[in-house]
């Protein structure tokens, strides 16, 4: 069955942790970036959240250490 990513990211959108999301080609679909201020709040949104979305099948988490540059771009 087909996952429809952008019937995902909408749903992903809805939270407050969520940060930002694009759509992927690719390996993978999607990238959704998460901002959690522990573990352990990180842990319950992949619980809670993640694991419970309809067509999510795999995922792979990256941690951020620290943020040198953040900077939005408008074209």
């Amino acid at each position: 069955e087909y996952a429809d990513p952008e019937r995902i990211a909408g749903e992903l959108a809805r939270h407050k942790e969520v940060e930002s999301i694009d759509i992927l080609a690719g390996d993978w679909e999607l990238i959704v970036k998460v901002r959690a201020k522990d573990q352990d709040e990180y842990y319950e949104f992949l619980k809670k959240v993640i694991s419970r979305e309809k067509g999510i099948e795999n995922t792979s988490s990256i941690i951020s250490l620290k943020q040198i540059k953040t900077e939005f771009v408008t074209l």
